[in-house]
């Protein structure tokens, strides 16, 4: 037992130990170097002893930066700003530092920002990202990594899921007559965009509705307002898109061509971002927790960042689901008779 008068020593936690300090000193810079049980056994004579060997000395010998990356595929998309914002000030309350980096919606440029980033951070946060599954468990293999959204097999995921709302979303269209409803896609580099199409189309079928379908499209308001034309002339009195981006660009323009929404065509995003309360009328839509899921992605990391480079390799992945659910506003409503 160490005096209380002085500060404990790595030769008072050897001796507790009964290792040598050298093997203290190892357990703390190159743990992959140290026997398990005799590992356990320093770790837990630290803790008695209150020892705490230098930060700065450990970050170093243990090549820990502190830092944590945060890979978006559209920062100036709304959708991802409260994720941004949440992340960040929990990385703080961490004691980390986060990077933010933005893709511009593009695969080649994600792994090369994903490239860039792994020798500089401690853990990956991987929102939504367009790179190929491959590509994904190779950035998890050299550094952890969390994507969210939806899963990857092999790499710890965040699932968003939206599937039970989405078929409730069509189900309550259903109930007020429309049977011919727009789906306004996503981008096609965007892999929740083909999940979210399988998810509709399922739904569809299941419940009779003839589902027109346009897209490919970018995520933009400017995607919702061209497809006016074709959807007035194609019948269907009401539309679910993609995002709120493209929700918000469709009830913009119908608007603006004197049509009423929800009179004349009721309208779904999806995401509840700002635009969606932003919107006149405001904006039915399903809310996507993702900021939630951005400090699910953030707590996972924390966990295992500090281990072992042996014991972090020797983690199974682990998928997290968190549901999403409607929020109804004032862009849905009955069908309107043709008279």
């Amino acid at each position: 037992m160490t005096s209380s008068s002085r500060t404990p020593t790595i030769k008072d936690v050897a001796a507790r130990a009964a290792v040598s300090a050298s093997t203290v000193s190892r357990a703390f810079s190159r743990p992959d170097m140290v026997a398990e049980a005799a590992y356990q056994r320093v770790m837990k004579a630290a803790e008695e002893l209150g020892y705490q060997p230098n930060p700065l000395a450990r970050s170093l010998a243990l090549r820990r930066t502190g830092n944590v990356g945060l890979i978006l595929p559209d920062i100036a998309n709304p959708y991802f700003t409260p994720l941004v914002k949440q992340v960040q000030r929990r990385t703080r309350a961490l004691g980390r530092s986060l990077l933010v980096a933005d893709t511009d919606q593009s695969d080649v440029v994600e792994n090369e920002l994903a490239e860039a980033l792994i020798p500089q951070v401690d853990g990956l946060i991987m929102a939504s990202p367009r790179s190929h599954p491959e590509a994904l468990r190779g950035f998890a293999a050299r550094v952890p990594t969390v994507v969210v959204g939806f899963p990857v097999e092999g790499v710890r995921s965040v699932i968003l899921r939206t599937r039970p709302q989405m078929t409730e979303t069509l189900t309550r269209l259903k109930h007020l007559n429309h049977d011919q409803v727009a789906w306004l896609r996503g981008p096609r580099e965007a892999a929740v965009a083909d999940e979210r199409d399988r998810f509709m189309r399922s739904a569809a079928e299941e419940l009779g509705i003839s589902l027109l379908e346009w897209g490919p499209m970018p995520i933009a308001q400017e995607s919702g307002a061209a497809v006016v034309d074709e959807l007035l002339e194609s019948g269907a009195t009401a539309a679910v898109a993609f995002n709120d981006q493209i929700a918000f660009g469709l009830v913009t323009e119908l608007r603006h061509r004197g049509l009423g929404v929800p009179g004349d065509v009721s309208v779904i995003g999806i995401d509840d971002s700002i635009l969606s309360r932003l919107c006149v009328p405001a904006l039915t839509t399903i809310r996507v927790p993702i900021a939630s899921g951005g400090l699910e992605a953030l707590e996972a990391l924390d966990a295992v960042m500090n281990l072992p480079e042996r014991r972090i390799a020797s983690l199974r992945p682990v998928h997290t689901v968190i549901s999403s659910e409607i929020v109804d506003r004032a862009t849905v409503a009955v069908r309107k008779v043709q008279r």
